[in-house]
């Protein structure tokens, strides 16, 4: 009884989190900067990849060109991240490319949108639009 209890709970926690991850990417999308980025529909954008390790990204620096569309994809390596292109309101989730277009030259900051340990706070990059 106890075991069929346990399994219970575990199901409907694993249910809640996933409800929350639907409608934190629904929140992500809503609150992208329209004049800083925008969603971009086309499947021929290259592609810019955010090789994540626990705290640290593979690159320093992820360079892109300005209005032109851009695939942006994470493969965790180690532990669970995700990426916040900070003040475009772009977030990016493991399995969940984004194709979207940079309207805004300039450089922003780039940090783990999931609390990945005692690193987190330091794992950050740059993210330039030239």
């Amino acid at each position: 009884m106890k075991r069929l209890l346990i399994l219970t709970i575990i199901a409907l926690f694993a249910l809640t989190l996933s409800a929350c991850s639907s409608e934190q990417e629904e929140a992500s999308n809503a609150k992208m900067d329209k004049s800083i980025v925008e969603s971009a529909d086309t499947k021929d954008a290259p592609v810019v990849r955010f090789t994540a390790t626990n705290w640290e990204w593979d690159q320093e620096v992820y360079t892109v060109k300005a209005n032109e569309p851009v695939t942006l994809e994470l493969d965790n390596k180690s532990g669970y991240h995700g990426v916040d292109i900070v003040g475009t309101g772009v977030t990016v989730m493991m399995d969940k490319p984004q194709t979207v277009t940079f309207n805004k030259v300039g450089t922003y900051e780039i940090r783990c949108s999931v609390i990945c340990g005692t690193g987190h706070a330091e794992m950050t990059a740059k993210f330039v639009v030239e």
